[in-house]
């Protein structure tokens, strides 16, 4: 399905587009459309990023995923803080436990950053160490979780 953006979200002649703005724009544009966010696979730009393709897979989720708008709001806000424009953005990847945000960097190179699904959605890892972690398959994970297990470890749970 392709998803051109509504002349009225459009911005102004020599305007920037917030980015946040555009991403939580698009969530709610989606919303009105037939598409879940259980069912999306991909969201692709198209370098001016005004025509968006959005690829579905019937049940490519479980039904608890988040809802879209949250996690673009999330991804928009990351992606304001590391000044990366929406003529930037590539394509948006939906996995079961993690979100790809893929986008043009500096000398045109393509750059990565990976989002965790729990709770809503926050940030894999640092942003220099991306590509590396969703290339290995490990994540991070706070002290306090490891700890616990240590203790569940130490008292005979498993």
């Amino acid at each position: 399905m392709r998803f051109v953006v509504p002349a009225s979200a459009r911005p102004a002649p020599g305007r920037t587009v917030d980015t946040a703005e555009y991403l939580r724009g698009l969530a709610r544009d989606l919303a009105r459309s037939a598409v879940a966010s259980s069912e999306l696979v991909a969201l692709v730009f198209e370098a001016n990023g005004l025509d968006v393709q959005v690829i579905t897979k019937r049940k490519a989720h479980p039904s608890s995923y988040p809802a879209l708008g949250d996690m673009l709001g999330v991804i928009g806000s990351n992606c304001m803080e590391e000044k990366i424009a929406v003529n930037q953005l590539r394509r948006i990847a939906f996995g079961d436990h993690h979100v790809t945000v893929e986008f043009q960097g500096a000398g045109q190179r393509s750059e990565t950053r990976g989002y965790l699904i729990s709770a809503v959605l926050r940030p894999a890892t640092p942003r220099a160490a991306s590509a590396a972690v969703l290339e290995d398959g490990t994540a991070s994970r706070s002290a306090a979780a490891s700890a616990g297990r240590e203790e569940d470890r130490a008292a005979g749970k498993r």
